[in-house]
This record gives C-alpha cells, structure tokens and sequence, in this order.
C-alpha cells in the first residue's frame, strides 16, 4: 500500500464515521431483552463471598492479628534503617494501585468473558 492509499483508506472511514445511522431504538430494545439471570448469579456469589470472609475474619479473629501486626510494626520503626523506610511507601503504593487494578478487572468482567 501507498501512502495516497492510506489517505483515501482515512478519508472513507472520516465519511463512514460521520454518516449516523438510525436504529429506532433496536439497541435499547436488544439490551433490555438479555436475561438478568447472569447479574443475580453474579451478585448472589459476590454477597456469599463477602459474608463468608466477614464471617471467617470472626471466627480467626483477623482484626486482632491485624491490631498485633501494626503494634509491632510501630514498635519496631526506631531500629529500622532509614533507607529502609524509603521502600515502605513504595510498598503501599503498590498494594493500592494492585487493589485499584484488580476492582477494576473485576468490575469489567474483562475476565469472565
């Protein structure tokens, strides 16, 4: 291909975007009509999971851990190097932006499809 060939190519698609074609609301109707039967599976796992770790954070007694874990993390701050503490905002900002990362995957279903 020529490059007169890529602006003709450009120029058909320019025209071909800009023309609207009507659908007297086909695509409304078309979503409307899907079954939802998906969405309250999906919800219904996602309350039982949620209820499951809440349950099980109880039953472990997970905030307690995580009460003792920031304890001696600050008691143990004063001996740390502090180069060291350079990669402890590092860190976190890892952890948030995965966290970010992950809802969003989640929240497309990019990964059920």
């Amino acid at each position: 291909m020529t490059k007169d060939d890529d602006i003709l190519i450009d120029k058909l698609f320019d025209e071909i975007r800009q023309m609207d074609i009507p659908d007297k609301d086909f695509s409304h109707k078309v979503m409307r009509s899907l079954p939802d039967k998906v969405n309250r599976v999906s919800r219904l796992w996602t309350v039982f999971c949620i209820s499951v770790g809440i349950i099980m954070s109880f039953v472990f007694q997970v905030w307690q851990l995580i009460a003792v874990y920031i304890e001696v993390f600050i008691r143990t701050i004063p001996i740390f190097e502090p180069r060291q503490l350079v990669y402890l905002p590092l860190a976190a900002v890892t952890i948030i932006v995965l966290a970010i990362w992950t809802y969003h995957e989640i929240d497309n279903e990019s990964w059920s499809s």
